[in-house]
């Protein structure tokens, strides 16, 4: 009986020797897990063609999703980072739904749930202002084996040129840091061909980031004048430019950063008309840059914005870019000059709605102002309703002894969609427009959504001391998204719109084709 005592003491006492297990702590992450799912989920696989989309698609693997959580184990549970991390996997473009919460499972346990957009898309592009048209066709595969590399295979038909090109796009595709990128295009008259090696800022918190480019065009540059349909000059081009930055941040957080940068390129870029085109010098510059940049972050999350499909997120941060550029005699310049540059955005919600703003000019002085360019942009997206939607937007720009191929020009593809292509050139620009946007079929088949717009634009183009020229027309149309292929381009554009008499173009009834915003910049 002693010994039974003693031993079960013994026990006893090892027990209380050993230190007990440490219980979590509530705040801190015990692990990450990732849930995907396909296109079409197991409610939605009764019709064949979303059993057949599901066999063909290979699922984003999961170090994709997981390399972008900003939430790591062992770590404090942060909600800025939760929705940093939730728009850094939106804005990969290959999800349809992306969502994020926590349980409490022997921890804290972070659950990101992300649904597969299809991402093989084979597309035509179609863009038509009367009679005129640029149009195209080809096939972009955004997500490669489940690896988020892309590759775009397209031809395309513009009013100067034909175009072949192939690109491709590899995040983080060395030790999950570097991404690799290269372009190349076949022109009717030329080619132009970059490449890009980054190491970029992955995350507002990041504190270092880097890359180097290089770039390549030689072809034709249609200079036209007044609204004319053919150009009146034409130049060659040899351009070509090689980049290389490093950036740090001196602050970064969920919240904002303060980061510091400086830049350098050795660049050529020669002008001559085509009939002199062998007689075309070699001109090389060297510049260096240096700016800092503050952000103040602010995202909201929109639907039936751009597309009419997946939520967008809409950056709404208060961002100051400003520096330096060094511009001197020994490399390659006329004269020693030197020029600041800026980029300021903000913007602000407006109830279910937001505002954007955003300036940004560059210059060159070499006693005077040699050359510069500033433009101004405002943006408003208001929601009286549901499924109704307003856009509202104006934006001007200025510019001195433009080159070239950097001249203003408004038609077709931006500013008043029912003028041609260039049919609105100059160092002096604006756009405004406003659209009315009624979803009134949100959800065709799990496929697709629809709605009804009206719509008017006003702006034009014109050079210092030349008569101001500028284009008006309204109409009404239909939009068509897509609720599985989230687009870069945004929703397809099908309108008829009246177009009133300028200078050159008449008035008349026009059907117009395109995709997004018609103030919109054009990402070919």
């Amino acid at each position: 009986m002693k010994t039974v005592v003693l031993a079960l003491l013994g026990l006893t006492a090892r027990a209380v020797a050993q230190p007990m297990p440490a219980a979590p702590v509530a705040n801190v992450i015990a692990r990450l897990e990732t849930h995907r799912s396909d296109v079409f989920d197991t409610t939605e696989t009764t019709a064949w063609y979303a059993r057949g989309a599901n066999q063909l698609h290979v699922l984003t693997h999961e170090n994709v999703i997981s390399r972008e959580s900003l939430l790591l184990p062992g770590e404090p549970y942060d909600s800025d980072a939760a929705a940093e991390t939730v728009r850094n996997l939106r804005k990969l473009g290959v999800f349809g739904t992306v969502s994020l919460d926590t349980i409490t499972d022997n921890g804290l346990v972070v659950r990101i749930h992300t649904k597969d957009a299809w991402s093989t898309k084979p597309f035509v592009n179609y863009k038509s202002a009367g009679s005129q048209a640029i149009w195209g066709f080809g096939v972009r595969e955004d997500n490669l084996m489940g690896r988020l590399i892309s590759l775009l295979a397209s031809y395309r038909h513009e009013t100067d040129r034909e175009i072949k090109k192939l690109a491709v796009a590899a995040p983080r595709i060395i030790g999950n840091q570097v991404t690799l990128a290269g372009l190349l295009e076949n022109f009717s008259d030329g080619h132009h061909d970059s490449a890009a090696v980054a190491f970029p800022f992955f995350s507002l918190s990041a504190r270092n980031a880097a890359f180097l480019t290089g770039e390549i065009f030689n072809a034709d540059v249609l200079q036209y004048f007044g609204g004319e349909h053919t150009a009146s000059d034409t130049l060659k081009r040899h351009y070509s430019i090689g980049r290389a930055s490093v950036s740090r941040a001196v602050q970064a957080g969920d919240r904002g950063y303060m980061r510091i940068s400086l830049d350098g390129q050795y660049r050529r870029d020669d002008f001559v008309p085509l009939a002199l085109a062998s007689t075309i010098g070699k001109t090389t510059t060297a510049a260096l840059f240096g700016y800092g940049e503050w952000d103040r972050a602010d995202f909201v999350v929109a639907q039936h914005y751009r597309n009419l499909g997946p939520e967008e997120d809409v950056d709404l941060s208060t961002t100051i870019r400003a520096g330096l550029s060094l511009a001197p005699e020994q490399w390659g310049y006329s004269h020693n000059g030197a020029g600041p540059f800026f980029n300021i955005r903000t913007g602000a919600q407006l109830g279910h709605g937001f505002i954007t703003f955003q300036s940004e000019g560059t210059s060159l002085f070499s006693g005077g102002l040699d050359s510069g360019t500033v433009t101004v942009d405002v943006t408003s997206f208001l929601t009286p309703r549901p499924r109704h939607s307003l856009v509202l937007h104006a934006d001007a720009g200025w510019s001195r002894n433009p080159v070239p191929s950097d001249v203003f020009d408004l038609g077709l593809t931006r500013g008043p969609r029912a003028f041609p292509d260039h049919a609105f050139t100059g160092d002096r620009s604006f756009v405004t427009m406003a659209e009315y946007k009624w979803v009134v079929w949100p959800d065709i088949k799990h496929l697709a959504s629809a709605a009804l717009a009206g719509f008017m634009d006003y702006g034009g183009a014109w050079y210092d001391g030349s008569p101001h020229r500028t284009g008006t027309d309204l109409g009404a149309g239909l939009r068509i998204g897509s609720v599985r292929l989230p687009s870069v381009a945004g929703a397809f554009r099908l309108d008829i719109a009246r177009r009133f008499k300028n200078d050159v173009e008449p008035g008349g009834w026009v059907f117009v084709f395109g995709s997004g915003l018609a103030f919109e910049r054009v990402i070919k």
